[in-house]
């Protein structure tokens, strides 16, 4: 965000939204994904495959209210603007 400010370019930043009721079966099959990729990264780190294990952890992250939320006030303090969508896109 920071080097694009120092470029001159205004970022503004989109969060999703609460969840669809439509999409309650793919929201279980997410989270079953991220269940699946979890237990993935900690076999390959106790394999030593800590490049397997990084991308695995990475599938693995379900992005919260919460932590959403902390993005959004440390934006403020960079002074961008930011959405939240009635809905996840």
């Amino acid at each position: 965000v920071k080097m694009l400010q120092s470029k001159g370019v205004i970022p503004l930043m989109v969060f999703d939204g609460g969840k669809l009721p439509t999409k309650a079966g793919e929201e279980e099959a997410r989270e079953r994904s991220r269940r699946e990729n979890m237990e993935k990264a900690r076999a390959h780190l106790i394999a030593g495959n800590t490049a397997a294990a990084d991308q695995c952890f990475q599938r693995a992250v379900d992005v919260t209210p919460r932590m959403a939320a902390h993005v959004i006030e440390a934006l403020k303090k960079l002074g961008v603007e930011s959405i939240v969508a009635p809905y996840e896109a």
